[in-house]
């Protein structure tokens, strides 16, 4: 014990300090995990370790403001010297964000949390209703999120994996192509999930509108709180590149046909990133900024049509932007109010729900929608207006939400053939394009769970 003490007390200053003011027990837990999936990963963490320990020693000179212990004095004595407690809990809360990047890095880039099903689970059913769901674009993976739960599914087994605890006032963020990140907009601080475990894995306050985006198995991008460049993480290496863009804010990213390139898409600007490798790790430039006429306010998630082409966004109605030039088309669908627009497995067809007003009553209106061709057909798709019409890239299927279900469809049949878009539209007996407010509109609309829902209130879907 003698011996054992007169080391530690001649041992470095820093090591001392860090003794005596032992890091927190989120931080020894965040840097065990990373370790446990290194591991399992057969990764080399040399360098990151290296970097851990070098963090820990400038922890025990920035916030021991000088003092440097005696070898006279032990543990109580020097912590007794450390009376800036504040900045011992501020650098482990950065060391345990920190860490927490380099494993949000390690999950993007590990395989599919489940392998995308030959055939899929007929339904899946949460154990709430249902408001939201996310679905990874290259995995098997569907997380159905209600008013307590995010609740992460096998779509081959229809196994739920995890079921985590909906904290605070929460919106959906993004999911990874391999389902296992999920972040989310909680609190007005931005948290990433680990889907697998079931646990956050950190939690972000500089993010604007606290919305981060995964970038295929490279890194993160997000606009920072003070600017309006997006900025890529290569979250692995730490490498980071602003991307010299004014678009203020990203609404939506999705992969180009052009290999490493992704879409940037905000209200009145949108932008493409080309996204790189070298010996430093993970980097992005821009190749492309166009300002469109027409200002899109919504691009609802997963919105990526089947064949990569296109994403389909919502301004009165649809509006489809050319992933290759980032052109944005909007075709007239007046007098009818559409209020969805859901790719299908066909990448020319949209499902649309609208409505428009009849001399008796407010009409509403499922229809598929021919993108090239500029033709419509009703579709008798749910039987209920609060059944919701989704979209699952993996398996470039859809599926109808309502209440704790959600149920893969087959197809979508249409109850008439398709017609010309100008004629169908010219037959519907519409007395007024603009209702007049009644009691019911002129209330207030109560809050949501999400922001989709906030910004298309008309989710209610089909009868």
């Amino acid at each position: 014990m003698f011996t054992t003490t007169g080391c530690q007390r001649f041992g470095p200053p820093e090591e001392r300090i860090n003794a005596a003011m032992p890091v927190a027990a989120e931080t020894v837990e965040a840097k065990q995990a990373f370790d446990e999936l290194a591991r399992a990963q057969s990764f080399d963490a040399g360098r990151i370790g290296n970097e851990f320990r070098a963090r820990l020693k400038m922890r025990a000179l920035a916030c021991a403001h000088g003092y440097s212990p005696s070898w006279l004095h032990g543990e109580e004595r020097i912590r007794a010297q450390l009376t800036d407690t504040a900045c011992f809990e501020k650098f482990d809360h950065s060391l345990a964000q920190w860490i927490g990047l380099r494993h949000a890095g390690l999950l993007l880039a590990a395989p599919p949390l489940r392998p995308v099903p030959e055939q899929p689970a007929p339904y899946l059913v949460a154990s709430d209703r249902i408001s939201e769901g996310s679905f990874a674009r290259q995995a098997g993976i569907a997380v159905l999120h209600t008013g307590k739960q995010h609740e992460v599914f096998d779509l081959g087994s229809d196994e739920r994996l995890q079921q985590i605890a909906r904290e605070g006032r929460s919106f959906m963020g993004d999911i990874s192509d391999n389902g296992r990140l999920l972040s989310l907009n909680q609190d007005q601080s931005t948290v990433v999930l680990d889907l697998e475990r079931g646990k956050p894995l950190l939690r972000l306050h500089g993010v604007r509108d606290q919305r981060l985006f995964w970038v295929g198995q490279a890194g993160a991008l997000y606009v920072p709180k003070d600017t309006r460049a997006p900025l890529f993480v290569d979250l692995l290496n730490g490498r980071e590149s602003v991307i010299p863009t004014s678009i203020g804010g990203v609404n939506a990213l999705a992969p180009t046909p052009v290999s490493g390139r992704y879409a940037l898409l905000g209200f009145t600007r949108h932008a493409a990133v080309d996204v790189s490798q070298d010996a430093q790790g993970w980097k992005a430039a821009l190749a492309l900024e166009t300002e469109p006429s027409q200002a899109v306010g919504h691009w609802p998630r997963g919105n990526l049509t089947a064949d990569g082409t296109a994403y389909i966004g919502q301004q009165n109605g649809p509006v489809l932007l050319d992933l290759h030039s980032l052109e944005v088309r909007k075709p007239d669908l007046t007098p009818l109010m559409v209020s969805m627009a859901v790719p299908t497995s066909d990448p020319d067809t949209l499902y649309l729900f609208g409505h428009y007003r009849s001399a008796t009553d407010i009409e509403h209106q499922a229809l598929l929608y021919s993108a090239g061709k500029h033709t419509l057909a009703p579709a008798q798709i749910g039987k209920r207006l609060s059944s919701t019409m989704t979209y699952i890239p993996s398996i470039k299927r859809n599926a109808l939400r309502d209440d704790f279900k959600l149920t893969l469809l087959d197809g979508l049949p249409a109850t008439q053939a398709a017609v010309d878009a100008d004629a169908y539209l010219r037959q519907l007996p519409v007395v007024d394009t603009v209702p007049p407010p009644t009691t019911r509109q002129q209330e207030k609309p109560r809050e949501t769970a999400e922001p989709s829902d906030k910004a298309n209130p008309s989710a209610r879907d089909q009868r």
